[in-house]
């Protein structure tokens, strides 16, 4: 496991190599956003080839209740809730847990159609209901206590979760594997040749291993 912060410096310093700080030095921040961006291929393609998402990949975040009024049309308490923006093309994969911070009361999601067909289902209820109204926000209904409410899920910037520092553990099974196709991304974008590549991160290799 590595750091957000990790990853962008190994990935800065190893594409120095080909002297890229001289007159177009890498911006950490561009090379955070690409490293956000191919971490979410991964998951997606990890998804596609039907091996499910692995669990690395989700954070833990607690869900900030939204106080707005809501024009009721049930006895049950509903209220809104927001979150750091989650990623989208996954199903309902993009969340794992919604529900209680003691992890042993999920939620059940529900589309927007669902959630309003199971409203008048009051004997069937055994959890409270949740239905997605954005990337950025859930409407929970059957929940009396409107606090300490969490999801475990799949964000599209890691970094935006609330306390969340880039010297934290980034979210990914496989730094190494995210780095090298950035890398590779850099160096395309930069009219670097793949055997050009391959021959820099040879020499690094041995360099740092003669330094160990």
């Amino acid at each position: 496991m590595k750091t957000y912060n990790e990853i962008i410096w190994s990935i800065i310093e190893f594409m120095s190599g080909f002297k890229v700080t001289d007159d177009n030095p890498l911006d950490p921040k561009l090379v955070g956003d690409k490293v956000n961006d191919v971490r979410i291929t991964l998951i997606k393609q990890q998804l596609n080839q039907q091996r499910g998402i692995d669990d690395n990949f989700y954070q833990l975040c607690d869900v900030g209740i939204d106080k707005r009024d809501i024009d009721k049309e049930t006895d049950l308490k509903q209220f809104f809730v927001k979150f750091p923006e989650i990623i989208s093309g996954v199903g309902w994969d993009n969340i794992k847990y919604f529900g209680k911070k003691n992890m042993s009361e999920n939620y059940n999601r529900r589309s927007m159609d669902g959630f309003g067909a199971a409203s008048g289902r009051l004997w069937s209820r055994k959890l409270a209901d949740y239905t997605l109204t954005s990337s950025m926000e859930a409407l929970i209904r059957g929940e009396e206590i409107a606090k300490d409410i969490v999801m475990l899920a799949i964000f599209k910037n890691p970094m935006s979760l609330p306390g969340m520092t880039a010297d934290d553990v980034y979210p990914t099974p496989d730094p190494y594997r995210l780095e090298m196709i950035v890398k590779q991304d850099i160096a395309s974008g930069l009219g670097i040749p793949a055997d050009e590549t391959n021959d820099a991160r040879h020499n690094h290799e041995q360099f740092t291993g003669q330094q160990q």
